[in-house]
């Protein structure tokens, strides 16, 4: 309960719950980013840094949850028009609490104000699809008739089936770190996820949905992903979550 009404406060105070840009590359041009990724962080005044495993279960036991996706999507559309050259999209992570609330597709609306979407790319867990798919399927239709992508986070971690990816309308499925880290590790882990990634890889070509392998650290991970026909990826090795400014320019050169 306290630190439910801690994160209230701190929904009020871009002091202590900021954003972070990861960004996201070509497989084959790991040094260009394609995208970048938007990662809320939360700097509690007493306790410090709170990791977002911990504060996200406060946002949606405590009903903050679309409060905070509703900060994170207005931070986005003001970032948009200042991504770098090259980069076209920018990821949003929704909370999966705020999709079941009435209304929450009206509140994006709000959001949007009559601008121009194009560029923002919403990310949904596969907690979602594996709890009610056809809500998901309701928000897709709703979100993609706004011209706003859709990707499926984390996809692996055992709570959706291949299957489901052809009833929802993804733009892109971003595949867990999970799957990733034992890539060209010894022992049958590395061998399972590499069967997983490689079926999903051809599946998204047939499906015409891009892929986005997340948690890449390691130079033979990117190739091995590179070869199984991974579009994009995103990690350590491609860049450390940062501040904005680090990625963007300058609103003054937007104008220019």
């Amino acid at each position: 309960a306290a630190l439910a009404a801690a994160l209230r406060l701190a929904l009020e105070d871009p002091a202590q719950l900021r954003f972070v840009l990861q960004p996201i590359a070509a497989a084959g041009a790991p040094g260009v980013p394609l995208g970048f990724e938007m990662l809320a962080r939360w700097r509690h005044p007493a306790l410090g840094e709170v990791p977002p495993d911990a504060f996200i279960p406060i946002a949606e036991q405590g009903g903050l949850a679309l409060a905070l996706d509703l900060l994170a999507l207005r931070r986005a559309m003001a970032l948009l028009p200042r991504l770098p050259a090259g980069a076209r999209q920018l990821s949003v992570n929704l909370t999966p609490a705020s999709l079941a609330l009435p209304g929450a597709v009206e509140r994006l609306d709000e959001v949007l104000a009559g601008r121009d979407p194009a560029g923002l790319c919403l990310e949904l867990t596969e907690r979602v699809l594996a709890q009610d798919p056809a809500l998901l399927r309701e928000v897709a239709r709703r979100v993609l008739e706004r011209g706003i992508a859709l990707a499926l986070d984390d996809f692996g971690e055992g709570q959706a089936a291949l299957g489901m990816l052809a009833e929802i309308p993804f733009t892109t499925v971003k595949l867990s770190a999970r799957l990733v880290a034992p890539l060209l590790a010894p022992g049958p882990a590395c061998d399972r996820a590499e069967a997983i990634l490689e079926a999903v890889c051809r599946m998204a070509g047939r499906l015409g949905f891009r892929t986005v392998a997340e948690g890449v650290e390691t130079a033979g991970q990117l190739e091995c992903l590179r070869r199984m026909g991974c579009h994009e990826v995103q990690g350590w090795l491609v860049g450390r979550p940062a501040p904005a400014e680090r990625w963007l320019v300058s609103s003054a050169a937007t104008q220019d």
